[in-house]
């Protein structure tokens, strides 16, 4: 969202900044405050690259630690196993999961 904020107010800036310019008003305060604008977005786009990036392996990590060979890693029993967040794979605890409940 602030990406997308001082995005906006930097074309502003560049418009009154150029519109300075050509009518030989002074520009310095708006060029300086483009410029610093400019800045911002720059960081907080290399902070978003970053935290995506971060997400994805995470999400890579988790991943792998799920499957196995292609397939979803199982117990012996046959029973989903859980993933790091606690959860399980393939809703297992699900109540509709469970054959007793299917069988009704």
């Amino acid at each position: 969202m602030l990406i997308g904020f001082a995005g906006f107010f930097g074309v502003v800036f560049l418009v009154v900044t150029i519109a300075c310019e050509l009518t030989g008003r002074p520009a310095l305060g708006w060029a300086l405050t483009l410029l610093f604008l400019v800045v911002l977005v720059g960081v907080l786009l290399r902070q978003r690259r970053a935290i995506v990036r971060a997400g994805q392996e995470a999400r890579s990590a988790s991943d792998a630690a799920v499957t196995r060979g292609g397939r979803e890693a199982r117990s012996r029993s046959g029973a989903p196993v859980p993933h790091d967040d606690g959860s399980r794979a393939a809703g297992g605890d699900h109540p509709a999961a469970r054959a007793d409940v299917r069988d009704r």
